[in-house]
């Protein structure tokens, strides 16, 4: 599946990649032609007039910042809002089940979101390499790339272990205390300690990830708010 995402990604914004890059190198060498004449210079402006930076149609820019609203707004509730409200209200095993249910679906959401805004920013709105551009790109392929990574080869074995835990701390009563973990006698049962250790870690790792994403997105935002103007 991961193979598909990124052939798929590849083969979409590939020759756009392409072209930008030759038409880039086209201009530099006139720019640097126009130096010698003016009549030179004049066809340099014009290349560069030609080359200049796509105004992306309204349907795109709609489909851009829709994405990007919709995929900046679930990671703030998710994070903020939904997590912390759930898991300082309900049983620890009630939040737990609520939790596997938005997981996927909420990494899934965010890598569709976030692959669609690669490839309508490659297709309509990059057009040279530019420093920006470079960081824009960069880091809408890091968060793609994460959120596919989470949701693929992370969220399914931390599931599996948090089955196995509340299975395990089931049998002896524990996980309806709220706010807190309770392990009781499972401290010193070592194949639970193996399996919280486990599920510690790869939890610890999503969340890394999705705070890497969150500051990506926050500095997509800051590039967005140069380019609009409210008035």
């Amino acid at each position: 599946m991961a193979i598909l995402i990124l052939s798929f990604v590849l083969l979409t914004v590939g020759p756009d990649l392409r072209t930008t890059t030759t038409t880039t190198m086209h201009s530099s060498q006139l720019a640097t032609a126009a130096i010698h004449t003016t009549t030179t210079t004049q066809a340099a402006a014009a290349a560069a007039a030609a080359a200049a930076p796509m105004v992306g149609s309204t349907l795109a820019t709609l489909a851009y910042l829709g994405a990007f609203a919709t995929h900046f707004g679930s990671q703030i509730w998710m994070t903020f809002v939904s997590g912390l409200s759930l898991y300082f209200s309900l049983p620890r095993h009630t939040f737990g089940q609520c939790q596997q249910i938005l997981f996927p679906k909420y990494f899934a959401l965010n890598a569709m979101l976030s692959i669609s805004m690669l490839i309508i920013y490659v297709k309509y709105f990059l057009s040279g390499w530019t420093t920006a551009a470079g960081v824009q790109m960069g880091t809408l392929a890091l968060t793609a790339a994460i959120e596919v990574v989470v949701r693929l080869y992370l969220a399914p074995p931390m599931l599996r272990l948090m089955h196995e835990k509340y299975r395990i701390e089931g049998a002896i009563g524990s996980g309806q205390e709220v706010g807190s973990l309770v392990q009781g006698d499972l401290v010193e049962c070592p194949h639970y300690q193996r399996i919280h250790k486990a599920f510690r870690r790869i939890h610890m790792t999503i969340a890394i990830g999705n705070m890497i994403v969150l500051m990506a997105t926050c500095l997509q935002l800051y590039f967005l708010a140069l380019k609009i103007r409210i008035s």
